[in-house]
């Protein structure tokens, strides 16, 4: 596994894209098989890790394409904005990475056409209710998982109930002013406590939001 990766990453050091979303991944991680990865916890956005059945180990294009497609890089805000629908957005900018790097695993990319074609109609279902005005899409939660059973969730609205109990992914400002509430006094916490608790992949808290936090203090302490 380490060495598919880093032959992944070698050979993706020519497009500078593909290269830095990479980044965002630094290992798979084998799970019990009994452990579904269909949806869910797929992925632990702060480690970057990306989560297999050691069955999978046996195919190496599946693995390329589980690194194409599920390198939590869509976490980062500079690359899709938070919180964010999974059908219409994640989904969508996910699939056209595999297929516009197909190169790279032709067989997972057959497959996610196939995969393409079978969702197109539910983005195309959303997209259009959106654009009347109802919007029925359930967001990512603030883990990184995401409820595939809609009408749940359509229900749960209907019933005056406007998100899950687990809320959504929190933006940059959210995540900041929580920082400012709960944690003590003259203490700021790692690059990856923020990471682990508010979902964002540690490249993104080490080159951004660490500094845009301390800025935030810095001006909190001015004023006061």
């Amino acid at each position: 596994m380490r060495t598919l990766l880093h032959t992944l990453k070698c050979r993706a050091a020519w497009d500078t894209d593909l290269s830095n979303r990479l980044d965002f991944m630094q290992a798979f991680r084998i799970v019990p098989l009994e452990y579904g990865l269909r949806g869910g916890h797929v992925r632990d956005v702060a480690l970057g890790e990306v989560f297999i059945h050691r069955i999978w180990t046996n195919d190496p294009w599946l693995l390329v394409g589980m690194a194409l497609r599920r390198a939590p890089w869509m976490f980062d805000p500079r690359y899709l904005r938070r919180p964010f629908y999974y059908m219409t957005e994640a989904n969508r900018l996910a699939t056209l990475l595999v297929l516009e790097h197909a190169c790279y695993s032709p067989p997972y990319a057959i497959f996610q056409c196939g995969h393409e074609i079978r969702v197109a109609r539910l983005h195309f279902f959303y997209g259009v209710l959106r654009w009347l005005g109802l919007d029925v899409e359930e967001k990512v939660a603030a883990d990184g998982t995401f409820q595939f059973d809609q009408f749940i969730f359509w229900l749960t609205r209907r019933l005056g109930q406007d998100a899950p109990a687990k809320g959504y992914l929190c933006t940059d400002a959210e995540a900041i002013q929580d920082i400012q509430q709960h944690w003590k006094a003259g203490e700021t916490p790692s690059a990856r406590e923020i990471a682990v608790r508010y979902t964002y992949p540690m490249k993104y808290v080490e080159e951004v939001l660490s500094s845009a936090l301390q800025v935030h203090i810095h001006r909190q302490s001015r004023t006061n």
